[in-house]
């Protein structure tokens, strides 16, 4: 009788549990990502990010040139990032405006991907300017909790 009164005890107080345990969607977890990096920390909040996670930067300039690209993974966090290979701003570039993002999500098979495509005005060397950053969140499940699995980042100046 004890055995039963204890395990239905525990079932009341998983459920409890996991009642109170706050539900977080795909899209807050994106959000939560551009707040981040509004303050100024590059992958957002790291307890967001599948522990393999990768985030892949591209760079399209145009004209011939050719295009920017690094890979960025959650174990390179555990070292200093080697700052000469991330190509840098020139100091005469200034965002003017940008434009609010256009967010799509796209459920396929349990796996979701949420894209952030935004339009970033801006001046370099006296020229005004377009740039669309387009960002790819590819989302997978932890234990119930969603985690972003990739990023891909395009900033495209072409």
């Amino acid at each position: 009788m004890k055995r039963v009164l204890a395990t239905g005890f525990g079932i009341v107080l998983a459920t409890g549990l996991a009642m109170a345990t706050p539900s977080v969607s795909p899209e807050d977890i994106v959000a939560r990502h551009y707040v981040a990096e509004e303050a100024g920390e590059m992958l957002g909040n790291w307890k967001d990010w599948h522990p393999e996670a990768t985030q892949k930067i591209t760079i399209k300039y145009g004209l011939g040139q050719p295009d920017d690209e690094f890979t960025i993974t959650m174990s390179d966090l555990s070292k200093p990032l080697d700052i000469k290979d991330i190509p840098s701003t020139e100091k005469d570039y200034a965002e003017r405006t940008r434009d609010p993002r256009e967010i799509t999500v796209e459920d396929a098979e349990g796996e979701v991907t949420i894209t952030a495509s935004q339009k970033i005005h801006y001046t370099w060397r006296g020229y005004d300017g377009t740039m669309v950053q387009t960002d790819a969140f590819r989302m997978t499940t932890i234990l119930g909790q969603p985690k972003i699995r990739s990023l891909t980042t395009t900033l495209d100046y072409r």
